[in-house]
């Protein structure tokens, strides 16, 4: 029996369809980094197909009869779109990661880890902790669910097909700028405590005959640091999922 050929229709969806399977497997590959990296592939590509059979409706009734370029170079675009988009979520969500570091190197708890070349460990003890912490508020206030809506709704925003047309290099220059202003600004009030201190203690060492032991400056700057974390806990906490809820909508509604 000879296989009979695909119709055009038929054709048109399975190019539909390989390039929501591409967007939407390039922002999940991506967009886990932060929270995931250790997710199996397997777990990934069946997430991906999943996610993509639910939206493929949706995206049919958008494209509306209208036929799509076939292409490699269209697929190829949707994983640009994807993993731009991916990205673009693994940065804003590692923003507390960032808060963490900035403190770290403010309070002088991760000096071994800034001189030692060699160090095996990766990051500072408080930069894990502000991490954990802003994860589990961005999770608790169903974060998760709204960046799945939203990287779904990017279908309408940016349909199939028409990347050429986006503002692509605007969003890979402006997402690490509000990443890295949302880790200042969580980061910001206990920073102002730690210079605070850190000055306090010059000037004493400096016209006092005072001989500090060793390690204690960065006892007193962990002790200085977990309190104003504390006192704004608020911030660290509740305060989260708000403050990262609007570069999130504007990364997933193109809206630059």
């Amino acid at each position: 029996m000879n296989a009979q050929p695909l119709s055009p229709e038929n054709l048109q969806m399975l190019w539909l369809f390989a390039c929501i399977v591409a967007r939407t497997g390039a922002i999940i590959a991506t967009a886990t980094i932060p929270a995931f990296p250790g997710t199996p592939l397997r777990v990934r590509v069946v997430l991906s197909l999943a996610l993509s059979l639910m939206v493929l409706p949706q995206v049919m009734v958008l494209a509306d009869g209208s036929p799509i370029t076939i292409s490699p170079m269209t697929v190829l675009g949707e994983v640009l779109v994807g993993g731009i988009l991916g990205s673009s979520i693994s940065m804003v969500l590692g923003a507390t990661a960032w808060a963490g570091q900035i403190l770290g190197t403010i309070s002088g708890l991760s000096w071994a880890e800034d001189f030692e070349p060699f160090g095996e460990v990766q990051s500072a003890g408080i930069s894990t902790f502000a991490w954990w912490v802003g994860m589990a508020a961005f999770f608790a206030s169903g974060g998760h669910l709204a960046v799945v809506c939203g990287a779904l709704e990017t279908f309408t925003t940016l349909p199939v097909g028409s990347w050429p047309h986006a503002s692509l290099e605007k969003m890979c220059s402006l997402v690490p700028g509000l990443s890295l202003h949302l880790a200042i600004s969580m980061a910001m009030p206990a920073m102002m405590a730690l210079v605070a201190m850190h000055l306090v203690t010059t000037i004493i060492v400096r016209i006092a005959p005072l001989s500090p032991g060793s390690g204690l400056v960065q006892a007193a700057g962990a002790v200085v640091l977990l309190f104003s974390m504390f006192v704004g806990a608020d911030t660290w906490a509740r305060g989260w999922g708000e403050a990262i809820s609007a570069p999130l909508e504007r990364i997933l509604a193109f809206d630059h």
